[in-house]
């Protein structure tokens, strides 16, 4: 038997079959990481020693006017995979104009998560409801982690979408919007759709 060797400890789990598995935190870590962020900032005193800038809380509070580069860079900070086809789907589900977007800062049209994590705060016209665009963003990498996981490319990531929304031209409408936006300058990647 081969001893223990503590820098590489790994992490593992058992499933309903006793089976066992390795998990994977990094994507967990990154989420953390950014919700310890913006918690630790949204609840840091106002008389602290070291006073946040009231605009900078603001970028919190849900109370920031929309800035879609701002958006954009927090998807790609958040380490969402194809922010590209992301992004195409915040232009789809909301063109930044609907109800959903306006009362619930829900960008991408979900629906309250019930069987993992999430950061919503409640429920308004059957979508999730967030404090913040900000939370949105969050919730959509927490639910990247949990059920895109293993997916590895471009095409797998559209298969995975295929059961996101009930509109059956939803993938074509959503490379649209990638092809016509150029990948939003995020990459070349989105060429390979074509």
């Amino acid at each position: 038997m081969k001893p223990l060797n503590q820098n590489k400890m790994k992490l593992y789990r058992f499933d309903d079959k006793m089976q066992l598995h390795r998990v994977r935190v990094y994507p967990y870590i990154l989420v953390g990481i950014c919700l310890i962020g913006l918690l630790s900032i949204s609840s840091s005193p106002k008389h602290a020693e070291y006073e946040v800038p009231p605009v900078f809380l603001e970028t919190y509070t849900g109370e920031e006017p929309f800035n879609f580069k701002v958006f954009k860079q927090f998807i790609v900070d958040c380490g969402i995979k194809y922010p590209d086809i992301v992004l195409a789907q915040a232009i789809q589900e909301c063109n930044f104009n609907s109800k959903i977007w306006h009362e619930n800062h829900n960008p991408f049209g979900m629906k309250v998560a019930k069987s993992r994590n999430t950061t919503a705060i409640g429920v308004n016209r059957g979508h999730a409801q967030y404090k913040n665009w900000r939370m949105a963003v969050l919730d959509y990498a927490l639910m990247q982690a949990v059920y895109a996981k293993k997916v590895k490319s471009r095409k797998g990531y559209y298969k995975y979408l295929e059961h996101y929304a009930e509109d059956p031209g939803y993938i074509q409408k959503i490379k649209k919007h990638v092809r016509d936006h150029k990948g939003f300058g995020l990459s070349d990647d989105y060429l390979d759709d074509l």
